[in-house]
């Protein structure tokens, strides 16, 4: 794979992984690094994931209906950090 490919994952918490030539570690932002073939894994996560959506009383229904309005193309308008609770990861 070509270095700068990358993925993110939303579950309770929201995790993002992207591909490097170099290796990232910096434990103050709590990015860490594995060994992928000759390549580097480089990653980290937060705990602003969809644990707050179902904190907050969303339904399956309710997730799924505004899961279908998401369009990837546009940024989204909202800039804030929806933490459950006080000392979550950021």
């Amino acid at each position: 794979e070509e270095s700068g490919t990358a993925v993110t994952s939303l579950g309770s918490t929201l995790a993002i992984k992207m591909l490097s030539d170099t290796r990232v570690d910096d434990s103050e932002l709590g990015i860490y690094s594995h060994r992928l073939g000759n390549q580097w894994l480089v990653g980290g996560a937060s705990n602003v994931g969809c644990a707050v959506l179902r904190s907050e009383g969303f339904s399956n229904d309710e997730l799924a209906s505004l899961t279908e309005s998401i369009d990837p193309k546009y940024m989204s308008p909202y800039e804030y950090y929806p933490l459950v609770k006080p000392g979550e990861r950021f």
